[in-house]
């Protein structure tokens, strides 16, 4: 297995210009992007976030275990900045990926972040995997679509619609989770398995929740990854 320091990590230059990039946001189709990158394809990892809206049959590998993409439903991914990541036949999916840094999220709010208040970064609570229900795909569904209309046209105020619609679909998928979460020991309906001997999936207490967030305040991205890996250790535990 290669080392950490071999796995190769994509800026998100890699996807738009340099002046675009500064930005924080790129907006764009999967498909699109998966036949038109001029790399490699297996295991890297980014800077920023990755949010993922798919449809189609595919595996998703997160931080050395798999999550299954079902057909029939679409799949919610949120990939976190230094995980590593990749995809099994990705060849027929479609949907849309939003990528965006802490600092794009943050808008002109002061740290710690908000993002550090949802259950999908780092792991903390949730998996980086969702497959979403009727209710959450009705739900992001379109704000899905207003980001790449946004994106694409660039009217007034472009970029804070967007900023509240990533939040926006953050928060619905972190309520979709609580809503399905799969008792300890159970499959879910795709063959995800969300058992005791991976407790790290278990929500943490108040208290916990609330130590880890002022470990989090104002800390840098390599602080912020650290924090998440403690997330890890405590969790299983």
């Amino acid at each position: 297995m290669a080392e950490t320091r071999d796995i190769p990590d994509y800026p998100l230059t890699d996807y738009v210009q340099p002046e675009i990039a500064e930005l924080g946001l790129y907006v764009g189709r999967f498909e699109v992007l998966n036949t038109q990158m001029d790399r490699p394809p297996g295991m890297h990892r980014h800077g920023h976030f990755e949010l993922f809206w798919l449809h189609g049959p595919a595996e998703h590998f997160n931080d050395f275990e798999h999550f299954k993409l079902p057909a029939e439903h679409p799949s919610f991914i949120l990939v976190s900045p230094g995980q590593l990541h990749r995809w099994e036949g990705a060849d027929d999916i479609r949907g849309t990926l939003i990528s965006f840094t802490t600092a794009f999220f943050d808008g002109r709010e002061p740290p710690p972040s908000r993002l550090m208040q949802l259950g999908f970064v780092n792991r903390m609570c949730y998996p980086p995997v969702l497959t979403a229900d009727t209710t959450l795909e009705e739900d992001v569904t379109p704000l899905i679509a207003r980001c790449e209309q946004e994106y694409a046209t660039r009217g007034e105020g472009w970029m804070e619609v967007c900023r509240h619609s990533i939040r926006l679909i953050l928060l619905l998928a972190s309520r979709a989770w609580l809503r399905q979460k799969p008792e300890p020991g159970r499959q879910d309906a795709h063959g995800n398995c969300y058992n005791a001997s991976r407790p790290r999936w278990r929500t943490a207490s108040a208290s916990r929740c609330r130590w880890l967030l002022r470990q989090a305040a104002g800390c840098d991205s390599r602080a912020f990854e650290r924090c998440g890996k403690a997330v890890h250790c405590w969790h299983r535990r």
